[in-house]
């Protein structure tokens, strides 16, 4: 029997059309990864730019908050010692919309546009306004296609939030209690002393007072904490309490005013206070005195000064206002300005009500009993 067989013929047009396939199949996978990833790191590339511009934009408009803190700053002059309506005219002047360019290390420029100001109504003065940020373009102008918009609040400090401050050593007597912010640039603290807020100081804490003898820490209570700063936050040394002082700074081409003339109602276009320069002294202050009175018809403001009677440790023992009266003065409520001068030492006392003081020596001024 013959067995036959066919086997089969190779063709190799075939098999090289089999790989082309498989190439060009291959090529187009890649292709399509290719262009996956090239889409991919677009879109991570324009995210990227657009999250990093998204920063810079905010970092312009933080910065635009801080620099308008630093403006606000430099319009007040304090020429004349205390805020005054000449400071006042800087500070809106101040508040005029600017665009500001800020460096950038990206090539394009930064800037802040700061707008819409508004002057809220209280004490103290606080300015709201709208820090803008954005890419200075070349002719100027501002971009605002992607920006930050920060609403800033900035509030005016002033001595007035401090129940004493001073850049010098501060002395606390022992059992007082003081109710608002206390700053020096040393705090020497009596036993048992009570903080209602905030004490700060640069130098530092000591309970060695009076010399000699150790007030246990323990017995101090400082509600609102205790804080260290590397420098004052005011400066006083362009204040200027008395007339006699030398080295006033000029304002207008005369000696800069003084919380003397202040007082005595010699500032032209501010209002007036209380002044005592009589030759007795010590004087007692009393803050209970300082009240709301209807005289004629029409509403005042009064204050009191007493004869300290027997002047004792300042620390330990104050005087009280039981001595002889030695002033009496009252101003109309619509023109008192808060400031009351003495010529000398000066004790204050009690309780004060519906207004805010600031009460300036020549000498010192010691608070007696609570505040």
């Amino acid at each position: 029997m013959t067995e036959m067989r066919m086997l089969a013929r190779r063709d190799p047009s075939r098999e090289r059309g089999s790989f082309l396939l498989v190439v060009l199949a291959l090529g187009a996978v890649l292709l399509m990864v290719a262009y996956t990833t090239l889409l991919v790191l677009r879109n991570s590339s324009k995210m990227a730019g657009m999250q990093r511009r998204e920063y810079q934009d905010l970092n312009a408009a933080e910065a635009g908050i801080i620099r308008m803190q630093y403006r606000l700053n430099q319009a007040g002059g304090l020429c004349n010692g205390w805020f005054s309506k000449a400071d006042s005219d800087n500070i809106v002047a101040a508040l005029i919309p600017t665009l500001d360019s800020l460096p950038s290390s990206y090539g394009s420029t930064r800037a802040v546009r700061m707008n819409t100001f508004n002057i809220l109504p209280g004490r103290p003065m606080r300015i709201r306004f709208s820090a803008t940020g954005g890419r200075l373009l070349s002719g100027g102008g501002f971009d605002s296609s992607s920006t930050h918009v920060l609403r800033g609040t900035v509030r005016m400090a002033t001595l007035a939030d401090f129940a004493a401050f001073s850049e010098l050593p501060l002395k606390i007597g022992a059992g007082s209690a003081w109710y608002g912010k206390v700053h020096g640039d040393s705090v020497h603290v009596g036993q048992g002393a009570t903080f209602n807020q905030e004490v700060t100081y640069v130098r530092g804490l000591d309970y060695h007072d009076p010399p000699g003898t150790f007030n246990d820490p323990n017995s101090v209570t400082y509600k609102k904490g205790k804080r260290q700063l590397s420098d004052n936050p005011f400066t006083l040394n362009r204040i200027f309490i008395s007339n006699s002082e030398a080295g006033r700074p000029a304002c207008s081409g005369a000696p800069a005013k003084t919380y003397q003339d202040l007082a005595a109602g010699n500032v032209s276009g501010e209002r007036k206070g209380f002044s005592y320069t009589g030759a007795t002294t010590p004087v007692y202050i009393s803050l209970d005195s300082i009240q709301p009175k209807t005289i004629s018809g029409s509403p005042y403001v009064c204050w009191r000064v007493y004869k300290v009677d027997s002047l004792k440790s300042p620390t330990s023992y104050p005087p009280i206002a039981a001595g002889a009266l030695l002033a009496w003065d009252s101003v109309l409520a619509s023109n008192f300005n808060g400031v009351v001068y003495v010529q000398g030492n000066a004790w204050m006392g009690g309780t004060l009500r519906n207004y805010s003081l600031t009460i300036a020596s020549t000498g010192n001024i010691y608070a007696t009993h609570n505040v």
